[in-house]
């Protein structure tokens, strides 16, 4: 049964709950069913205390502590949570349909069969938790944190949106299919996002993420795509499931900033903040989905561009060596040469023919060694370890009958060259 006394305290004043609370630290407190609905319980700390079917609908409870508290089959419906503590809670079947989480921390908690029906959870911590058969379907999540421990297994969204305010709905029709949502989420923990609000100088990127990869070796960071949003640009980066994705991140940024101050010193930035004819042209092409959640480990959702539904991607630049397609461009059949050898060096040829291509609608004064480090930066060591190894089984004829008549030709050999030499 409810103390009517301790629930009085409660939504009398929560500064002098709070201090109840802390005096009285290893009382275990019972408000279960208690109708809390429309209080204003800011700052509240009911950490521990059992909650279950407790009436807590249209309450502020921003900034509230319910640490390893027990709030199964709680009504939370339109409650403001912003910023609340929920570590280790259990919310297993909850309403909190229409809820404010926002920044909320939710690691380690139990939602399995929570209804988060159009909950803002911009920015929330998910960190391994449990959202099993929870609802999604119409939430905002925004900056979302997630990681390989969070469970979605038969997690119900139909959409969901990337921007707060129901802007960015995914899919942009429809609904998705039957483990789509799962899917993407569970593949945006491979990617990183870098945004660069006013513009990017290219070169200096070029020079700083090369120095990425060499501080993380092993990690197989590479480049999934760029988007043009505005003024903005959002580099985004692929790695390994298991990377430090937040390092990586950091890293990155203190480079390319470290880059930017050197240029600048010795008067030598060039920057080149208009690539919307490369993202143009290549948004022309159907591409194979990609969606993206994150940049940060489990930070999901903020800058994704991409389309459901085989409908073609508007702004995103996918420029992954394994997943552009080939282009021949009128060099004939080439998939007739004998050796294995010989066709990787005619594929790879093609692909840097594409990259360059890219390049040369965007700024079409770029020099050698800007084309040089435009396709360094596109490809992946595994890529240019192909390429090493068939040339030194022999194919280097095949590159050259491929080439002979390109007009990228000396750039495709100089760029191989270098990749032979250990200098790119």
């Amino acid at each position: 049964m409810i103390d009517q006394g301790l629930l009085n305290l409660l939504i009398g004043d929560v500064k002098v709950w709070n201090s109840w609370r802390q005096m009285n630290a290893t009382v275990e407190l019972d408000l279960g069913g208690a109708n809390l609905s429309g209080a204003d319980l800011k700052s509240v700390n009911l950490s521990g205390t059992k909650l279950t079917s407790t009436n807590l609908s249209a309450t502020n409870l921003k900034g509230a502590n319910f640490s390893n508290a027990d709030l199964t089959c709680a009504q939370l419906t339109s409650s403001n949570l912003w910023g609340a503590n929920l570590v280790n809670a259990n919310l297993s079947s909850a309403i909190l349909m229409g809820a404010n989480l926002s920044y909320a921390n939710l690691g380690h908690a139990n939602l399995s069969r929570v209804k988060l029906k159009r909950t803002n959870l911009i920015g929330t911590n998910f960190l391994s938790s449990n959202l099993k058969y929870a609802n999604l379907t119409g939430a905002c999540i925004q900056d979302w944190q997630i990681n390989g421990d969070t469970s979605f297994d038969n997690v119900v969204c139909d959409y969901i949106y990337l921007r707060e305010n129901q802007q960015e709905r995914r899919p942009l029709n429809g609904n998705f299919s039957p483990g789509e949502f799962v899917a993407l989420v569970q593949k945006s923990l491979e990617t990183i996002d870098l945004i660069f609000i006013d513009g990017i100088d290219w070169q200096a990127f070029f020079y700083s993420f090369q120095q990425l990869r060499s501080q993380f070796v092993g990690q197989e960071i590479g480049i999934q795509a760029i988007e043009k949003k505005g003024n903005a640009f959002i580099v985004r980066l692929e790695t390994s499931y298991e990377a430090n994705k937040g390092a990586i991140e950091s890293v990155q940024k203190e480079l390319y900033k470290t880059k930017l101050q050197l240029s600048e010193a010795h008067g030598e930035l060039r920057v080149y903040r208009e690539m919307s004819d490369v993202i143009k042209t290549l948004a022309g092409k159907p591409m194979e989905t990609t969606q993206n959640f994150n940049a940060q480990v489990g930070n999901v959702a903020a800058h994704n561009e991409g389309e459901m539904n085989n409908e073609q991607v508007i702004s995103q630049t996918t420029i992954n060596a394994e997943k552009i397609e080939n282009l021949h461009s009128g060099s004939g059949n080439v998939n007739n040469y004998a050796s294995p050898e010989q066709q990787v060096l005619v594929e790879v040829a093609t692909e840097i023919q594409q990259y360059l291509q890219q390049l040369e609608q965007s700024n079409p004064a770029a020099s050698e060694t800007d084309q040089i480090q435009y396709v360094n930066i596109a490809t992946k060591p595994e890529f240019k370890q192909r390429v090493v190894s068939a040339m030194q089984a022999g194919g280097e004829k095949a590159l050259e009958e491929f080439v002979l008549e390109n007009r990228y030709l000396k750039v495709i050999k100089a760029t191989i060259k270098a990749w032979l030499t250990g200098n790119a």
